[in-house]
């Protein structure tokens, strides 16, 4: 099970920088990423940027990954930077849900509504059911919760 949940986030994570370095590299341009790993705070940051050298880097994302005590995921928040205000700003967040035995239960979804300043609105989920060998059966398509307080997770 936990080589499954270890695929899933690697193949999103792997699908994400490719889709973002054909988008963000212009010419000459390279991505360059920088790792942070804070275990106090159980946390991962990792931020993307571009660039012809390793010194006049452009911020273009960043990811903070939540880990619990075990390094399951909790919780990825991912930012874009604006280069107006000079600040990052929050984009998506998906959090992650398990069942008592440490199985992955739910993986929820939402968008950061800059109206509201807040997290929700239109939710998605993935839930994942397992059979009676705690084998993953099937995963339930997107679903989709209306007005949900994310915060509350």
């Amino acid at each position: 099970m936990k080589t499954i949940i270890a695929l899933f986030i690697a193949l999103f994570i792997a699908v994400f920088f490719l889709s973002t370095g054909n988008s963000f590299a212009k010419g000459n341009d390279k991505l360059y990423n920088n790792v942070i790993v804070n275990k106090e705070k159980q946390t991962v940051t990792t931020t993307i940027c571009r660039g012809q050298d390793d010194m006049n880097l452009v911020p273009l994302t960043q990811h903070v990954l939540k880990n619990d005590i075990a390094g399951k995921p909790l919780e990825r928040i991912s930012y874009k930077w604006d280069a107006r205000k000079k600040r990052w700003i929050a984009v998506q967040k998906y959090t992650y849900e398990y069942h008592n035995n440490g199985h992955l239960a739910t993986i929820y979804y939402s968008e950061w509504n800059k109206s509201t300043k807040s997290w929700g609105g239109d939710i998605q989920y993935a839930t994942y059911v397992y059979g009676s060998n705690d084998n993953l059966t099937s995963v339930l398509g997107t679903n989709r919760i209306e007005n949900f307080d994310l915060s509350l997770k």
